[in-house]
């Protein structure tokens, strides 16, 4: 299975998002953090919330992801949130990254 980019998700990190919640200027997401590390998958779920004014993001339960993989979901989240126009949220977006 290949997932976005020709990246094979069982080699690195999975990140989803699922809007929960929102309203015009804020939303709650649930974030999901699937990875591999030594053959065995390990998983992490947590939620964002962000506001678009001012942005801000804040985060709870993914603590536990690897290595720089917060600072991935971090700037995922924000992207996500200058994307939003007329208070429409993505309901899901889903990244790979090729390592942990």
């Amino acid at each position: 299975m290949t997932g976005l980019g020709g990246v094979n998700p069982l080699d690195g990190v999975r990140v989803s998002l699922s809007l929960v919640e929102s309203e015009t200027h804020r939303a709650v997401y649930a974030v999901n953090i699937r990875w591999t590390e030594a053959g065995h998958a390990h998983a992490v779920d947590g939620r964002a919330t962000v506001t678009t004014e001012p942005l801000a993001v804040t985060f709870d339960g993914i603590e536990d992801a690897p290595g720089s993989t917060s600072g991935f979901v971090r700037t995922l989240v924000r992207t996500t949130a200058r994307s939003v126009q007329d208070g429409r949220w993505p309901r899901r977006v889903t990244r790979w990254r090729d390592e942990a």
